[in-house]
Formats: C-alpha cells, sequence, structure tokens
C-alpha cells in the first residue's frame, strides 16, 4: 500500500486576475528560504519575469516593477492590457536589483504562481 506524500508549498499563494483585466496588481513581499523578511535596503529597481507554466524558459516576459517598501521587501506590478490576453496558469519571479549589476530573485524557492483566469466573453 502507498502512502499519499503532500506537496511542499512554500508559502506563496496563488493570485488570480480575469482575462484583459489590468487590475488588482500582484503584490509580494520578500522573504528568505525559512519565511523570514528580507529587507531591500540598497536595492535600486525591481522587475516581474513571468511565462505560462507550459511555455520555454526563453519565451518569460520581464517587466518593471515598484518597490513599494524598501525596509519591509514590498513589492508590487501593475498589469498591462497584453499580460492578461491569454488566459492560463503562469509562473512568476521578482528581480531586484542592487548596485555593483547584483541581483537577487524572489521567491527563493519556486515560482509566483498566478493564474489569468478566462472570461466569459
Amino acid at each position: 500500500m502507498s502512502v499519499a506524500i503532500p506537496k511542499v508549498s512554500y508559502g506563496v499563494p496563488t493570485f488570480y486576475i480575469k482575462q484583459d483585466s489590468t487590475q488588482p496588481p500582484i503584490q509580494y513581499q520578500t522573504v528568505d528560504e525559512n519565511q523570514q523578511l528580507v529587507p531591500l535596503t540598497g536595492a535600486l529597481s525591481v522587475q516581474f519575469r513571468y511565462r505560462l507554466r507550459t511555455a520555454s524558459p526563453a519565451t518569460a516576459v520581464l517587466r518593471s516593477a515598484t518597490i513599494v517598501n524598501l525596509e519591509n521587501g514590498e513589492l508590487r506590478y501593475d498589469f498591462v492590457a497584453l499580460d492578461t490576453v491569454v488566459a492560463g496558469a503562469y509562473y512568476g519571479e521578482w528581480v531586484v536589483a542592487f548596485p555593483n549589476s547584483q541581483t537577487r530573485t524572489f521567491p527563493v524557492r519556486g515560482f509566483q504562481p498566478f493564474v489569468v483566469e478566462a472570461d466569459l466573453g
């Protein structure tokens, strides 16, 4: 008899948005692998990188995002119309740039999952 093994979750909930919508924005708070806050003091910028889960990594889209709060590691991406044209399940991640061309990608494990749900039209 086999035993079911639960899937491991790293605490990044799936975000949902309707097809052809640009609101609400997707948000994330930077944490490490132990779910401890990672301040972004000194960060210069952030980009949100995403792709359909079934697509190759080469198809990823990279968009400028916003650092809402450096001390609390709060990030936000405001969707544009082209982002939600294709319904489906997506993987996303946040790429934070620091001085001296250093970067850090969040979440540190897995991805920021989000779903563009098909509309009725």
